[in-house]
């Protein structure tokens, strides 16, 4: 029997641990058997940094949150209830903190059909039940929080020995067949706690990818699993669906001969220029799809319900990819920054990846760090000022001001107006 309170306590905050103290607190008086379960059972073994805190109950998880919040009225409070899978979350305010916990009832599912939805079938069930319908082993253990048993591992199926030995294994021979996503699921896993397929997952994971009825999935979990693995940002978590054939999963008529080195490298290196963290896994699927044609990577975008911007961003990467070649040739700095300041940062960094160069990361450089910050300070006031009217010939001045800016052929505010009293000098004289 294994117990782990010297690394609970080492692992969770005081606040988290006073959380769960009065949960199981309410759970000894209603003589609810309480667990942590899941990944931050994994995590407290391992010492690494935790997602998720999961807690479930076996009995009602909403009717116990609802004793929890009678019971500590002042400082507990039910945040969402979820009525169709019976969880909750709930907030406690301790030491001027927010602590929130999702609180789950056990249950059992099944599969009806293949990769459709589980159908629970059973709530309130014995921990083993809960624990079998899970993924992986090492995700299949959870960690007593009554009292009497308190911290001691609850492992049926050997997932600390996995653990130990960075075995991936999944609980049984349909487990794939049922959620095929847990093929990508196991891939973030392989590579956030240096894991490994055992043979017989292996060999289920090649039956799974070979099956047509497994092919050109799509889906929104699909998406959820692709994007929680390339956030990891590692060139190894593309490189590994490539090359176990996991693409097929969202398209099979995807081309994957790239070579590509170091992908989180450049991520790092330009991630000042990104508006926000959360597009930098559409830079490992835009190289994954930009060999494709567009519409067949609208196509996909659909499939993987991706919002307006992340297909943008897809899109805009195949667009530069067609230009890449004329930006590697091109020498005018204007030109550089015309080509460039149609394409979000993350098109550029994922043609950047594919087509690693000196020249062209030169270029992108001085796009980056200086052209796409200059601007002219002229206006249309200045052009009214000289007699233009507005319209084509406003546009036409404005650019031309901004080429010879760029080109540094003009610097100062006054450069620019004595551009635009001679334009408007030859313009009339026309």
């Amino acid at each position: 029997m294994i117990n782990l309170t010297n690394k609970y306590e080492s692992f969770l905050s005081e606040e988290y641990r006073q959380a769960l103290q009065y949960c199981a607190k309410v759970a000894d008086r209603l003589n609810i058997p309480i667990f942590l379960i899941g990944g931050v059972v994994r995590d407290i073994i391992l010492q690494k940094n935790c997602v998720d805190i999961d807690v479930t109950v076996q009995a009602n998880a909403i009717n116990f949150a609802k004793e929890l919040q009678k019971e500590y009225s002042g400082f507990c409070q039910i945040q969402d209830i979820y009525e169709d899978f019976k969880t909750a979350k709930i907030c406690f305010e301790i030491n001027n903190k927010k602590i929130c916990l999702d609180v789950a009832s056990t249950r059992k599912e099944i599969y009806k059909t293949p990769t459709s939805l589980p159908v629970i079938v059973k709530i309130g069930c014995d921990i083993y039940e809960d624990i079998i319908r899970r993924d992986f082993t090492i995700n299949s253990m959870a960690l007593i929080l009554n009292e009497k048993e308190f911290c001691t591992l609850v492992d049926p199926l050997n997932g600390f020995e996995d653990l130990k030995n960075r075995k991936l294994k999944v609980l049984h021979d349909k487990s794939f067949i049922d959620d095929p996503t847990r093929i990508i699921r196991g891939l973030k896993f392989s590579v956030r706690f240096d894991c490994g397929l055992d043979e017989h997952t292996k060999m289920l994971q090649k039956e799974c990818l070979s099956d047509v009825r497994f092919q050109n999935m799509g889906t929104e979990r699909l998406k959820s699993e692709l994007q929680q693995t390339f956030d990891l940002n590692k060139t190894i978590c593309l490189k590994k669906l490539i090359n176990e054939n996991i693409y097929k999963l969202i398209d099979v008529d995807i081309v994957a001969n790239r070579t590509f080195e170091s992908i989180e490298n450049f991520v790092d290196e330009y991630r000042q220029f990104f508006k926000t963290s959360q597009h930098i896994w559409l830079i490992y699927l835009s190289i994954l799809l930009i060999d494709l044609p567009i519409n067949k990577i609208a196509q996909i975008s659909s499939k993987l319900n991706l919002r307006g911007v992340e297909t943008e961003i897809l899109l805009n990467s195949k667009g530069l990819s067609e230009k890449i070649d004329q930006l590697k040739n091109e020498i005018s700095r204007f030109n550089i920054y015309k080509i460039l300041i149609n394409y979000c940062p993350e098109a550029i960094i994922a043609n950047l990846t594919i087509n690693n160069s000196v020249v062209i990361k030169e270029k992108i450089d001085l796009f980056f760090n200086e052209l796409q910050h200059i601007k002219i300070q002229s206006s249309g006031t200045d052009l009214i000022n000289v007699g233009l009217l507005p319209g084509p010939v406003f546009g036409e001045v404005l650019e031309k001001l901004l080429e010879l800016k760029i080109n540094q052929k003009i610097n100062t505010y006054e450069e620019e107006l004595n551009f635009i009293r001679n334009f408007a000098a030859r313009y009339f004289a026309n």
